[in-house]
């Protein structure tokens, strides 16, 4: 008789490995340099973030928890709510917060 092991399928999950996403940009990579998806999608090496990525990322975490929000809740004064606490929590992200230093900070 063969015994039956019951796993949980929430930390089989969490143990597996991602597998790479086909996004449009990370398309458009590939397109581009197959080398640069490889580095960015399969290999992950870190990069330096962009302001434009930063701000992207901030954009998609506001209306991420705008929509989380009642149909009814979904206001421009919401989202305007959401900002200051979403950003707080990105410029703890490694160098978010040197994208925004001034020339004080910096010495100059």
């Amino acid at each position: 008789m063969t015994a039956m092991v019951e796993t949980d399928p929430v930390s089989d999950e969490a143990q597996a490995p991602r597998r790479p996403s086909l996004s449009p940009s990370r398309a458009a990579d590939f397109k581009t340099c197959p080398l640069l998806y490889r580095f960015r999608t399969i290999d992950r090496l870190p990069e330096r973030k962009s302001l434009a990525a930063v701000r992207g990322t901030l954009v998609h975490s506001v209306l991420e928890r705008l929509y989380d929000l009642p149909a009814a809740g979904r206001t421009v004064e919401a989202a305007q709510e959401l900002l200051a606490p979403a950003w707080a929590e990105l410029r703890e992200e490694p160098g978010v917060a040197e994208l925004f230093a001034t020339t004080q900070e910096d010495g100059a």
